[in-house]
């Protein structure tokens, strides 16, 4: 009886040693990728580099980093993925594209590939990019550029005020930004007295009460913080390889923002009540 036991745990040993070979093999197939010397365009986060300025030799060797870095034995395969901070890296040509995500956890780099496999030894990506600055998104003033007869009417103060309250509406509907009452609620919960106290003094000075200038204050900041999450969510979208709007694909972030600004919030919008 107890030879037989011994059997059968030597031979459910053995399939549970057969099963996990079946899934490290399995699991380290990739999908094909972009040939040497294919690569037509590098995008680190949102931006773009054409292949021939950054160099032949500089792409080749940054495919032979990821080449490298995928080893079977820098595989990692419980408990490491990236989360919301991360740096993007694009290779593209006309019929392909590869997407790595890298990130940082306690002090070591890793690379994780659209299929969700996890590498370590991934501080290549620190030779090719500054990782703590991406220019593209240090742009505050973005220019809204529209066809001429929706110019005329942007430049309106109306019709801007209403195109305003559309963006808002819009961003609740798609669950891009919380809530106008939400956030006023939050902001006048969690006031920052020291922060706004000028203003709230020039309020004053107007015989406002406190607690309808925090009120003020807070409409005010929650238009910001609707147009901060829409250039966010754009960010988003563009650095994650959806660079197309409409059958044409925009080569910097502004000039995809400017059209999901205008072709596509503008439009789907039209139809909104912003009569209040």
């Amino acid at each position: 009886m107890k030879k037989r036991t011994l059997i059968v745990s030597i031979l459910s040993a053995w399939v549970v040693i057969g099963l996990l070979v079946i899934f490290v093999i399995y699991s380290n197939r990739s999908l094909p990728r972009i040939a040497s010397g294919e690569v037509t365009q590098v995008q680190f986060n949102a931006v773009k580099i054409d292949a021939k300025r950054m160099g032949a030799k500089k792409v080749e060797t940054l495919q032979n980093d990821i080449t490298n870095t995928m080893r079977l034995e820098n595989q990692v395969f419980f408990g490491t993925h990236k989360g919301n901070d991360y740096f993007s890296l694009l290779l593209r040509n006309e019929e392909r594209k590869e997407q790595y995500f890298f990130f940082c956890e306690n002090s070591k780099w890793y690379m994780e590939t659209k299929q969700g496999k996890v590498y370590e030894d991934a501080e290549f990506i620190l030779n090719y990019a500054d990782l703590s600055d991406d220019l593209e998104r240090a742009s505050e003033d973005i220019m809204i550029t529209v066809g001429e007869t929706d110019k005329e009417a942007i430049n309106n103060s109306e019709e801007k005020l209403r195109f305003e309250q559309k963006r808002m509406q819009y961003a609740q509907k798609h669950h891009i930004a919380k809530s106008e009452e939400a956030y006023v609620k939050e902001f006048t919960k969690n006031f920052d007295y020291e922060l706004y106290k000028d203003m709230i003094k020039q309020f004053g000075e107007r015989d406002i009460e406190e607690e309808e200038a925090i009120q003020y204050l807070a409409r005010a900041s929650y238009r910001s913080y609707v147009d901060n999450a829409l250039y966010n969510y754009a960010y988003e979208e563009f650095r994650n390889g959806n660079d197309e709007i409409n059958g044409t694909v925009y080569m910097t972030l502004n000039e995809y923002y400017n059209a999901y600004l205008t072709e596509v919030i503008y439009p789907e919008s039209e139809s909104y009540d912003v009569s209040e």
